[in-house]
């Protein structure tokens, strides 16, 4: 168990590090330093429709309102941030508030997915083309194989959360939609 904890800890850590590492060389490298803004979309259950108040900007008190009660749920201490964090887990999906704000949060299933309001969206098992049309200057500036960041921006300018896209490099097919701060 302390095992899980310490490697979920880690994990993140390092997601923090490479996609902050990753957004300031593509700030450097685009024109635009951001595809999406946080209004353009949400993170629902696969089928539900987007809310008006994008799921990332939500307290803890919403998001368990919106998503219902988790699988399971552990503190977790973030060496980085110094503090504890929620861990709240679900089958597919998973997200670590510290002080009531969204820290990160993983998909991993098919059950959940990234909405456009528009209506479009993509989900773990989509082709990652879907990502490369909607998302051309983040395809263009990606880095690493089977990864594709996505900056965000806010009514204010960028915000300090990235998406990242996972995907397998063989199949194109997305294996893991990330947010992280």
């Amino acid at each position: 168990m302390r095992r899980e904890i310490i490697l979920a800890t880690v994990m993140i850590t390092a997601i923090t590090a490479v996609s902050a590492f990753i957004a300031k060389g593509q700030a450097n490298a685009s024109d635009s330093i951001n595809d999406l803004y946080i209004h353009q979309f949400d993170l629902t259950v696969t089928g539900k429709t987007a809310s008006h108040v994008n799921t990332i900007l939500l307290g803890v008190k919403d998001f368990l309102r919106k998503f219902g009660t988790p699988v399971k749920v552990s503190v977790e201490y973030s060496e980085m941030d110094e503090d504890s964090m929620t861990h709240y887990t679900y089958k597919g999906m998973e997200a670590w508030y510290m002080k009531d704000e969204l820290q990160a949060m993983s998909i991993t299933s098919p059950g959940y997915c990234f909405q456009l309001m528009n209506g479009g969206s993509i989900k773990v098992g989509n082709n990652i083309g879907s990502v490369a049309k909607m998302f051309p200057r983040s395809w263009a500036n990606k880095q690493f194989a089977g990864q594709v960041f996505v900056s965000l921006i806010g009514k204010t300018g960028p915000v300090d959360m990235n998406f990242l896209f996972e995907y397998d490099v063989k199949t194109n097919l997305i294996t893991g939609i990330f947010v992280q701060q």
